[in-house]
């Protein structure tokens, strides 16, 4: 999801090495070539903490230092981002660890958001 189909470039968290293919028609004959070029990111480096190891494997990561808290007010929200399942999922993993979370709206002061991105080139298979 770095580069799209229209050739747009959709800066990395890092810096990312992307395979890139051409192709040419003339007549008859098809000529393709490809080649890796390297997509500078907004970080140096992948920040703090580790990678987590999930599937789909997490295709760019940046770690930083700090702390946030789930609370009594804390909400899920979804919006119409078409993720309820997903959110009743993650609601019920929470729930199992012991802590208690609604679902609530945007605009709750605290709230984990769960939110479609469609403009960053991820395609149909995107995450």
């Amino acid at each position: 999801g770095v580069i799209d189909l229209n050739n747009k470039i959709y800066t990395p968290l890092t810096e990312q090495h992307v395979k890139v293919m051409v192709q040419q028609t003339n007549d008859n004959h098809i000529f393709r070539k490809e080649f890796e070029v390297v997509i500078k990111g907004l970080h140096a480096d992948e920040g703090v903490g580790t990678k987590p190891a999930v599937a789909p494997a997490v295709q760019q990561w940046y770690g930083t230092e700090g702390k946030t808290s789930i609370t009594s007010e804390t909400v899920i929200s979804v919006g119409n981002s078409g993720f309820d399942k997903e959110a009743k999922f993650y609601q019920t993993d929470l729930e199992s660890r012991g802590l208690e979370i609604a679902t609530g709206d945007q605009s709750a002061q605290k709230r984990i958001e769960f939110k479609k991105v469609e403009d960053k080139g991820y395609g149909k298979e995107g995450y």
